[in-house]
């Protein structure tokens, strides 16, 4: 039964940074598209700050796909410990490391869009 548990644990713990990385699809607004036309503005490609911002959201995508797969490593390791006190200290680590690293992150992203918000 206590494995059950870990399990159902594990597989929550799993679920839900990939539930937190999908997002709704964004769709076009027509009205801004026909304004742009008609302003005359023209596209001169990506400017520095699109850039970085692709770039962050290219680093948050990858180290939420780590810390999942190190999550699932942790709750592998805590899973097959057998009760051995280093193994699951081991595991124990390995799943808090993952979970503290995702949240670094997170606020990296989130301070890195702020000042770009405030240097535009």
């Amino acid at each position: 039964m206590k494995k059950i548990s870990l399990l159902i644990v594990s597989l929550s713990l799993v679920m839900m940074p990939i539930l937190t990385l999908m997002s709704a699809p964004v769709f076009a607004d027509a009205n801004s598209d026909v304004q742009l036309g008609i302003s005359g503005a023209s596209s001169g490609g990506p400017t520095v700050n699109s850039l970085i911002t692709n770039g962050i959201k290219l680093f948050g995508f990858v180290i939420g796909v780590v810390a999942v797969i190190m999550v699932m490593i942790g709750g592998f390791k805590f899973i097959t410990a057998q009760g051995d006190a280093n193994q699951v200290a081991s595991a124990r680590n390995t799943i808090l490391y993952a979970i503290v690293g995702l949240a670094v992150a997170a606020l990296a992203e989130t301070i890195v869009k702020f000042a770009l918000v405030k240097i535009a």
